[in-house]
């Protein structure tokens, strides 16, 4: 017989259930220990480690810089937050959004944290999927733009190769490497779990991360050296459409951009 259970959620009068054979461990029945340890390996709430393995993750950052961001940006990314939920749905169905957030202090959720990441560069964030066990594939997106059928379809592509990375480039200004929100990464190897391990060693040790969570294009500076020069531009499939002779061997987009209508 299947179990469930009904998992309070954290910061909003509402609940999630959960059921079948991996919630056995509620009997007595499974491997407790192993459950527990997988818990804290991971890299969200429990909510989201209820979902268990093999997760497809679309990662987004948010946070709130007081004296840089007006209330109107503010709103604009907290719209953006409802919009890419519906967008996900249409175009990557099967996938699930995480967004990492800048918690209150106050807030029960902070004070258990493990690990507090709330000095670390906040666009940063959203690569934390790529440390846990629970996510087989994971890309990183930013909150004000929505998918298209043409990157769905380089995404596509990228996922019946056998690289490790993808990258995408689509305008003449992406002049580098790995854009912050406009790529992907297959997690189902071990070879792809210990290179991003590695890269995570790096990143951590290097001044730019601890910068606070407002700094722009340092998470792109970040990529461009712990990922692309380390071990990323030999395992990556990369999208480009205007800066095809800056970075080499990139591969065309599959699909034509549509033309904006007057």
């Amino acid at each position: 017989m299947k179990l469930s259970v009904i998992v309070p959620i954290e910061g909003c009068n509402c609940s999630r259930t959960y059921s079948g054979s991996y919630y056995d461990w509620l009997s007595g029945k499974s491997h407790y220990n192993q459950i527990i340890t997988l818990y804290r390996e991971t890299t969200c709430s429990e909510t989201a480690w209820r979902r268990g393995n093999g997760q497809q993750v679309m990662a987004y950052s948010f946070y709130i810089n007081p004296g840089a961001i007006s209330t109107e940006r503010s709103l604009h990314y907290i719209q953006g937050i409802e919009a890419n939920i519906i967008s996900l749905k249409q175009y990557f169905p099967g996938w699930i959004m995480r967004l990492y957030y800048d918690l209150d202090k106050t807030k029960p959720s902070f004070k258990s944290l493990s690990r507090n990441v709330s000095s670390m560069l906040g666009m940063v964030w959203r690569f934390l999927p790529t440390l846990d066990p629970q996510v087989d594939l994971m890309g990183s997106r930013d909150l004000d733009s929505l998918f298209s059928e043409r990157e769905v379809a380089a995404v596509h592509e990228w996922m019946h190769s056998d690289k490790i990375l993808h990258a995408m480039r689509d305008h003449p200004q992406h002049g580098t490497e790995i854009l912050g929100g406009l790529w992907e990464t297959n997690l189902t190897g071990v070879k792809s779990r210990s290179l991003w391990r590695r890269s995570w060693r790096a990143i951590l040790l290097d001044p730019s991360v601890w910068v606070g969570v407002s700094h722009r294009n340092h998470d792109q500076h970040l990529l461009s050296k712990h990922v692309w020069n380390n071990w990323g531009r030999d395992n990556v499939l990369h999208h480009d459409s205007y800066l095809c002779r800056i970075y080499l061997n990139a591969t065309p987009w599959p699909l034509q951009r549509k033309k904006r209508s007057k």
